[in-house]
């Protein structure tokens, strides 16, 4: 029985690569690297890019949208939890005039009632 064969994509290549660079730095990327952390050979590397420039081309576009999507993401938390606090801190500004009111009201009431014989 054949061994079975797996199908080496652009997609993994790139994943494998990322990988690659965020544990051991970008400089550490290779043909040789990456076929011994895929656990391949280095033709389904070739076979999916022309040339290693290519490759990097392909990788820095990669890097590129996840620092991307990695700030826009955190930004978006950042303004939720500003929103959050600020929604917080303005309901207890709220509250607070609501007691003053109150107290007001309680004031004005007693005064009215004092008044009457």
């Amino acid at each position: 029985m054949l061994p079975t064969t797996t199908k080496i994509t652009k997609e993994m290549i790139l994943n494998t690569a990322f990988e690659i660079a965020r544990e051991k730095g970008f400089e550490k990327i290779s043909n040789r690297e990456l076929a011994k952390k895929m656990n391949c050979s280095i033709r389904p590397i070739y076979y999916q890019f022309k040339n290693v420039e290519e490759l990097n081309k392909e990788l820095y576009k990669k890097i590129e949208r996840y620092f991307y999507e990695f700030l826009i993401d955190n930004m978006i938390k950042d303004v939720e939890a500003e929103n959050g606090s600020d929604d917080k801190s303005e309901d207890k500004d709220k509250d607070k005039e609501d007691k003053e009111s109150d107290d007001e009201d309680d004031k004005t009431s007693e005064a009215k009632d004092e008044d009457k014989p």
